[in-house]
């Protein structure tokens, strides 16, 4: 990332919850990269932004229940890593995060819809590498 670390990686590990088990492999994000965020639906993760090498703005999608490499959902507003991600019932949310320094943006985007995620505003501060939270 901007340290100079070429550690990025396009594998989707899978566990249970209800067991202490290794991970294996569920599939592969349309491009390799690293620190990223995550949101979740009922039936779908997803991965918005992140590093390859230079900051990307893709959110991806993938199945649950099927070991399949994901598909672009759509794009977030600024190509960012370090952000965070948070979940509703119904939407994705990536916030905060580097650029080119520390920024504030908020993304909104539709877990039914593959478009473009919208502006839901700002963070208070400028932050990244925050905790993410589901509703």
């Amino acid at each position: 990332g901007r340290d100079g670390y070429s550690g990025s990686v396009n594998t989707i590990d899978k566990f249970a919850f209800s067991s202490n088990v290794t991970a294996s492999d569920h599939g592969d994000l349309t491009q390799a990269r690293m620190h990223v965020p995550g949101q979740s639906s009922t039936t779908h993760g997803f991965v918005g932004g992140g590093w390859t090498t230079t900051y990307v703005n893709t959110i991806d999608k993938f199945a649950f229940t099927s070991n399949v490499t994901a598909s672009d959902h759509g794009d977030l507003n600024t190509a960012r890593g370090y952000s965070t991600g948070q979940s509703s019932t119904t939407h994705g949310f990536v916030s905060g995060g580097w650029t080119t320094g520390v920024v504030n943006p908020i993304d909104k985007f539709a877990f039914t819809s593959n478009v473009t995620a919208s502006d839901h505003g700002d963070l208070i501060q400028a932050r990244y590498s925050l905790a993410g939270h589901q509703y």
